[in-house]
């Protein structure tokens, strides 16, 4: 039988592109630091604004990708859309049961999110576009409707829009968003103000690749969005963010790490609040400026590795770091040290 330790605790959540991982590799050093946290019985977290798959499939992949003796478990995975798990649940301002429109790429995958949340009336906009073909007319629906699903209903309202990663057909998604947005939920409807709710988890505007530059993030497309929105209705369009640096992801990691139980190299599991957290990102715009506004009980650690390449002395200047690291491994080691001084 497992012995449990129960104490205050510290947690670590770590951006994934840039420090652990520069897609199709794993970053030198990040198996031996979340191997070295797994050990100590340390919890934490992979916190990325990536999306458009299930927690459980991202906990494989990156276990796998990491070479992890002790794989990933869904549980300690935030991507941006992972907090929009609050809105189907039960009370009074409940998603659960009404009509919300997915917007995203590989919409078969987006739908199994939806209903893992706990949504039960959610349909895609390929399926919107097959209900309604003219909202689009440049390019044919990708999808047949089907007669008995929910976009097929005589009476379809449409609550929410849940945006939950950027799509690959801009201009379709582009134009049935704003359709939907200026209706009263009724799709062909034309309102004076936006009654139709939007969660927009697109927050990277850029992230870290193999190219040598640069490449546009999901966050572009919400850029896109918002201007071409504003630009239509006259109006700043109304919506709820996910994603780093928006606090409600913080939040929501607080609250991930100290319900997460781990076991350590004894076999014990550790247990008990955590009120001190650490950061450790690439992107000062999202990933540090996120934990500088969520508290004093979060640090920010800035890796070379990704997206900023200061130089050996430079900090950003606009979103500075409470520690500049080489790499995770180092970010790791600065982490145990603060809190070994803490003893």
């Amino acid at each position: 039988m497992q012995r449990t330790r129960v104490l205050a605790r510290f947690g670590v959540a770590f951006d994934v592109d840039g420090v652990l991982t520069r897609v199709p590799n794993a970053i030198p050093g990040a198996y031996e630091a979340l191997s070295k946290l797994q050990a100590g019985g340390v919890p934490f977290c992979l916190m990325t604004n990536g999306g458009g798959a299930t927690e459980a499939s991202k906990a494989e992949s990156l276990s796998k990708l990491l070479g992890l003796d002790t794989p990933l478990v869904p549980e300690q995975i935030c991507l941006c859309h992972t907090p929009m798990k609050a809105l189907a649940k039960p009370g009074p301002e409940s998603l659960k049961d009404e009509t919300v429109l997915l917007v995203g790429k590989k919409y078969g995958q987006l739908k199994d999110i939806a209903e893992t949340y706990g949504f039960t009336r959610a349909i895609t906009v390929e399926e919107l576009h097959a209900r309604y073909p003219d909202m689009y007319n440049d390019m044919p629906p990708a999808v047949e409707l089907d007669p008995s699903s929910v976009a097929a209903e005589s009476d379809l309202k449409i609550k929410a829009i849940l945006t939950m990663i950027d799509p690959i057909e801009w201009g379709r998604e582009t134009q049935i968003v704003c359709d939907v947005l200026r209706s009263d939920g009724t799709v062909g409807t034309d309102v004076d103000t936006q009654v139709v709710a939007m969660h927009n988890s697109c927050s990277d505007f850029e992230y870290a690749a193999r190219w040598p530059t640069p490449r546009f993030g999901a966050g572009a497309f919400r850029h896109s969005l918002e201007a071409l929105w504003s630009a239509l209705s006259g109006r700043e369009m109304v919506q709820t963010l996910y994603g780093k640096p928006h606090p409600v992801q913080y939040d929501f990691v607080e609250t991930l790490l100290s319900e997460l139980p781990v076991v350590d190299a004894s076999g014990e599991v550790v247990a008990g609040a955590v009120d001190r957290f650490y950061m450790v990102g690439d992107n000062p715009l999202t990933d540090l400026r996120g934990a500088n506004i969520a508290g004093a009980h979060w640090n920010s650690i800035l890796v070379r590795t990704g997206l900023w390449q200061g130089g050996p002395d430079d900090n950003d200047p606009t979103d500075p770091a409470d520690k500049v690291a080489e790499d995770v491994g180092a970010a790791v080691d600065w982490i145990l040290e603060q809190e070994a001084a803490r003893k």
